[in-house]
């Protein structure tokens, strides 16, 4: 998740008359998302940075803050083509995999993005193994519930998008 910073405080827009800080998942929106406010705020110190899912997720459950999904990652999860990001579940893409944990487990991952899903699914079968080819759709409300409420589901492993994952990698190398 990237915010964009104003001070280092997540800037904060008025929806429905409340400030809310956005959450990003996809790094090309933040960009554009910081580049308005350095036009708007050209004295202010504004920069980009990355925060935890669990904590932009607590400001969503707290309706402090909202996570904004791509319109692309909207349209593959079936929502409604008038569907504004601001006002969306972020849609998540479970592929029929099973991951190692950091912990050794194994988990099931959860891409943000769905072309990654499926590139996924593809390398588990180009590598022999039997996966089903269907992605299943879940708002990562949902997935977040399930964990925290139901001890059979399984363990999920949430994949950061290769964009961003990348990014992070640059900066870290650049200091």
């Amino acid at each position: 998740m990237f915010a964009v910073c104003v001070e280092n405080q997540p800037l904060k827009v008025n929806v429905d008359r409340k400030p809310l800080a956005l959450f990003f998942v996809d790094l090309a929106m933040a960009q554009n998302e910081m580049k308005m406010a350095q036009k708007a705020l050209p004295k202010a110190m504004i920069d980009l940075v990355q925060f935890p899912l669990g904590e932009a997720f607590v400001g969503w459950y707290q309706e402090t803050a909202r996570i904004m999904p791509t319109v692309e990652a909207l349209r593959a999860s079936g929502a409604p083509r008038n569907s504004a990001p601001i006002d969306s579940m972020v849609p998540l893409f479970a592929a029929n995999l099973q991951l190692l944990a950091p912990d050794g487990t194994p988990s099931v991952p959860l891409f943000f993005v769905e072309a990654e899903a499926k590139a996924a699914l593809q390398a588990a079968r180009n590598n022999g193994q039997n996966v089903d080819p269907e992605l299943m759709k879940l708002p990562l409300q949902k997935a977040v519930f399930l964990l925290a409420t139901d001890a059979d589901a399984p363990a999920f492993q949430f994949m950061t998008p290769a964009a961003s994952t990348e990014y992070i990698a640059r900066v870290l190398g650049q200091r």
